[in-house]
């Protein structure tokens, strides 16, 4: 995972500690290929894009339940050194039920749901619960 993508996420999780409700960055198509999975995810409540300065921005809208953000933790798995290879036959092995995992593919980001319904396997890049 490239350094501004860990600096997108370590900035999503501090803004949900901090119970922000709206975040602000730079746009790229990478963060949001994330933003868009985060939303159908139902991490977060909405995005959309701004344009200041002929400058594009990301605004991502946070969704809390009963004052707790819904995205409580994420935890980054992916590093330079260390890539986790997940093959079609341990898919199946990763547990799903309170926990999101985002891998990537030879066709781009996907859920662990959308990798077992096509089959592919892929790196592992992080979980969220």
């Amino acid at each position: 995972m490239k350094k501004k993508l860990k600096n997108f996420i370590i900035h999503f999780k501090n803004a949900t500690f901090k119970k922000k409700e709206i975040i602000i960055i730079t746009y790229s198509e990478k963060k949001l290929n994330f933003i868009k999975h985060f939303y159908n995810e139902g991490f977060i409540q909405g995005y959309n894009i701004l344009i200041k300065n002929n400058k594009y921005y990301i605004n991502i809208y946070i969704r809390y339940l009963f004052n707790n953000p819904i995205l409580q933790n994420i935890k980054l798995l992916a590093k330079k050194s260390k890539k986790l290879n997940i093959k079609k036959k341990e898919l199946y092995k990763l547990p799903s039920k309170r926990i999101s995992h985002f891998i990537s593919t030879n066709h781009g980001l996907k859920s662990l749901i959308n990798c077992k319904k096509e089959n592919s396997g892929g790196i592992l890049l992080l979980n969220c619960y």
